[in-house]
């Protein structure tokens, strides 16, 4: 097998590595938004949940949904500048 092929895999396996661990954050945010929220997120909202996992991190969304009341948390997934 040539260094190129190897090298390939190996970023092919990291790449697929970061996706399950944003894939698994996403899961568990989703579970903690929708549980203090009481409901089912939207599929707006959950596509929101997405970027911000992305661009915020998993630690300031465990903030978010730890720190805010439900109504507050609603107005955090509706406002398109929250951070």
């Amino acid at each position: 097998m040539s260094s190129w092929v190897f090298q390939q895999g190996i970023e092919k396996g990291i790449e697929k590595g970061i996706e399950k661990g944003v894939a698994e954050g996403l899961a568990l945010a989703v579970r903690q938004f929708e549980r203090r929220l009481g409901r089912a997120l939207t599929t707006r909202e959950h596509a929101v949940l997405g970027e911000r996992i992305v661009a915020l991190g998993g630690a300031r969304l465990a903030d978010v949904v730890l720190d805010h009341s439900p109504d507050e948390l609603a107005a955090w997934l509706a406002a398109p500048d929250a951070r």
